[in-house]
């Protein structure tokens, strides 16, 4: 199951089952829970099958998920979510997911209060031929472009230059799960763009 955090950034999976591929990349993350941190041991993308409000399932892409293998539980990042395009509709009664495609995934509650969207293997329920398939489409990819991950530790870190973030992900392992995009051309930040601006100098008139 993937309980739906809605104070979570990033999407942090503790069941290494859940993942289709994993990549090596070792990190640290600071939390507001127990311990103050976890350990990122790698990150992946998920294929899972999710059911849709009023029957059937829908095939969920999750990218750029960081495996933590002390968490207990599936984390699904609301922010991210919503950073995607999807809706996130939180309710006494009914709960769902909205899909940018406007499918509603029916969200369950715990005795405890907690969200949780009950999934199982994507390639079992759909096929490989399906996992290509919503691997290569955005909208069904619950994932975070290199760009946007920049974007969100630049501003996180007080609008760091790039420079700057990159130092710290090649040479201090802050930022060293992140995968930052090579070129140049990235996000634009208007708050920098604005700070940076001068007023032209005025003319002395007679």
């Amino acid at each position: 199951a993937l309980v739906l955090d809605t104070g979570a950034t990033d999407h942090m999976f503790g069941e290494g089952a859940l993942y289709f591929q994993r990549r090596r990349k070792r990190g640290y993350i600071e939390t507001a829970g127990a311990g103050g941190g976890l350990v990122v041991e790698e990150y992946g993308d998920c294929f899972v099958a999710a059911p849709v409000l009023g029957g059937g399932e829908a095939p969920m892409m999750i990218k750029d998920t960081m495996y933590c293998k002390d968490l207990q539980l599936n984390l699904l990042s609301a922010d991210r979510l919503m950073r995607n395009g999807w809706k996130v509709k939180l309710d006494m009664n009914d709960s769902f997911l909205i899909t940018p495609e406007g499918k509603k995934l029916k969200l369950q509650r715990a005795k405890n209060g907690l969200r949780y969207l009950k999934v199982r293997d994507g390639t079992k329920a759909f096929g490989r031929e399906q996992y290509r398939a919503v691997a290569a489409s955005s909208a069904q990819a619950v994932g975070v472009t290199g760009y946007e991950l920049e974007r969100l530790w630049h501003v996180k870190l007080g609008h760091l230059s790039r420079a700057t973030l990159q130092a710290l992900q090649t040479y201090h392992n802050v930022v060293n799960y992140a995968v930052f995009p090579k070129d140049p051309g990235g996000f634009f930040c208007k708050i920098c763009d604005a700070s940076k601006k001068r007023a032209a100098p005025k003319k002395n008139t007679p």
